[in-house]
């Protein structure tokens, strides 16, 4: 079959994102994914002489499967892909300068930084939010791609963090009679981000000896 080759370097861009956006995965897998970015369509792009700069997080976390995944989208398209990696506490700054300077193409942020971003990203194209890949994303992520109603990001990973209580605290009559006595509340399990303040202020400062009414803030 031809390879398309195309000068549009907004294409190119949606299909290296679509590619590394299926970073979990394997190259095996890859080649038996469906859909307009998939393994076999992708392979059809002729991007010889095209080059992409990509700013992604240090390995092992996010620049590993960023720089495996450069390495096959240069093998199925042509095209050059030059990988970027610096620490956690680095990625921020220069990924807000590198935009603003024309450094990277492509970056890889967190979501919690797309209020200071968005102005300086293009948005994601409805032809992507329409695809079989975008589609399989949840819905909570989705939303965290957005600035008011516009999407900016291409979710690849999303992170589950987990609280555990210990039930010896929430059994504890006396913990029980001075929370309900401080807070008003009962000391149960929360689930209300008010509760959970409560908890925190009233365990934090009993432990440390200076557990006063007035150190609750509600």
């Amino acid at each position: 079959m031809k390879r398309e080759k195309t000068a549009k370097r907004t294409t190119i861009l949606i299909a290296a994102v679509a590619v590394f956006a299926i970073a979990a995965q394997t190259h095996a897998a890859a080649q038996t994914h469906a859909g307009r970015y998939s393994y076999s369509e992708i392979s059809m792009k002729d991007y010889t002489g095209l080059k992409l700069n990509i700013l992604t997080h240090e390995v092992p976390v996010m620049g590993e499967p960023t720089l495996l995944h450069a390495r096959q989208f240069e093998e199925l398209t042509g095209a050059q892909v030059n990988i970027f990696q610096v620490p956690f506490d680095r990625l921020f700054q220069e990924a807000q300068l590198g935009i603003k300077k024309g450094k990277y193409d492509i970056v890889f942020l967190g979501s919690l930084w797309i209020a200071d971003m968005y102005e300086l990203l293009k948005p994601v194209p409805e032809v992507m939010l329409n695809s079989e890949v975008f589609e399989d994303i949840l819905p909570y992520y989705k939303e965290l791609a957005k600035w008011g109603d516009t999407t900016y990001h291409v979710t690849i990973d999303g992170d589950r963090h987990y609280l555990k209580m210990r039930l010896g605290l929430l059994e504890n009559q006396k913990y029980r009679d001075d929370f309900k006595e401080l807070t008003g509340y009962k000391l149960t399990c929360f689930t209300v981000h008010t509760l959970l303040n409560a908890h925190a202020c009233f365990h934090t400062f009993f432990f440390l000896d200076s557990f006063t009414g007035d150190s609750i803030t509600l």
